[in-house]
């Protein structure tokens, strides 16, 4: 924190949660029917807590997906899904986020085991070594950034977007697990490939909210708290007592906005926090809407 905009977007809400509350707790929420969810990086930390709650919710399908070295924890995580919801039917994937075929063959499982899909969920995320200049740390670390952050949930919307699209009544819902980095030019964890991929992920959901919105596709950005994952790691020593969010809590906020996706569709191609109460959100529509707020935008 301590970036000018970072601490006026996470100030923008006044009362933040760090856990999961009555109104986002997935038990408490119903998807509606027959849903249909893929999470992609799902094998551990904030991606392995929003299985557990679509399967909490109800979720009829859950596709998990990961990287092929993650294949025995996604295979836990799926087990766990399973206990929370003996009627899902959940299955597992590997799936290379970068690799334009990895992700195509996901979509046609997804299409032959499901004939549908209401919900995508990207939250595969890199973030590499600490490096705040340009000039300074390797080049293959910024490239992986931007092949991960950003050309990853490129691929996802490129090819899961036309079966969200397709599916009559379906939740036409594309979440990208984002991050307050998106806002950061300076500072202690101005880490330049991270910060500058995910701000290009941030103007990636804002196009397919542009271009696919009066189709009824709600694309958001959510940012997951402050958590203490095992990718936050690398984070400078002044950083980590910040890291005070729990797991679970962008799973819950990911459930709440699939739960009742026609009142949330003013949400689409905007940037929202996990960590921010519902209650005063909602009550903020209006101005939100008529400003056009919490968008990527240039002060003239």
């Amino acid at each position: 924190m301590g970036q000018p905009n970072e601490v006026e977007v996470d100030s923008f809400i006044g009362k933040h949660h760090s856990s999961i509350y009555d109104l986002i707790d997935p038990s408490q929420l119903k998807l509606p029917p027959n849903y249909v969810v893929c999470i992609l990086g799902a094998s551990r930390g904030i991606g392995e807590h929003i299985a557990y709650a679509y399967a909490a919710a109800g979720a009829r399908g859950i596709v998990l997906a990961s990287r092929p070295s993650s294949q025995d924890s996604l295979s836990a995580v799926a087990h766990k899904a399973q206990s929370l919801n003996a009627h899902a039917i959940i299955k597992t994937a590997t799936c290379e986020l970068t690799s334009s075929s990895s992700v195509a063959d996901l979509a046609h499982m997804l299409e032959v085991e499901f004939q549908r899909l209401d919900a995508v969920i990207v939250n595969a995320g890199f973030a590499g070594p600490v490096t705040l200049h340009v000039d300074e740390g390797d080049p293959a670390h910024f490239k992986t950034c931007a092949d991960v952050n950003y050309l990853g949930p490129y691929q996802a919307a490129h090819w899961l977007l036309p079966l969200l699209r397709q599916t009559a009544g379906g939740g036409k819902t594309f979440i990208v697990v984002s991050a307050l980095a998106a806002l950061i030019t300076r500072g202690p964890i101005a880490n330049v490939g991270y910060c500058i991929s995910k701000m290009a992920q941030m103007r990636l959901v804002e196009v397919i909210a542009e271009q696919h919105g009066k189709e009824g596709v709600l694309a958001v950005a959510v940012h997951p708290g402050a958590v203490k994952t095992k990718m936050a790691e690398a984070a400078p020593e002044e950083f980590v007592p910040l890291l005070i969010d729990d797991s679970a809590l962008c799973g819950g906020f990911c459930v709440w906005l699939c739960a009742d996706k026609e009142r949330r569709q003013w949400m689409t191609g905007r940037f929202v926090c996990a960590t921010w109460d519902i209650e005063e959100l909602l009550s903020r529509e209006g101005d939100i809407v008529e400003k056009d707020l919490l968008k990527f935008k240039m002060a003239i």
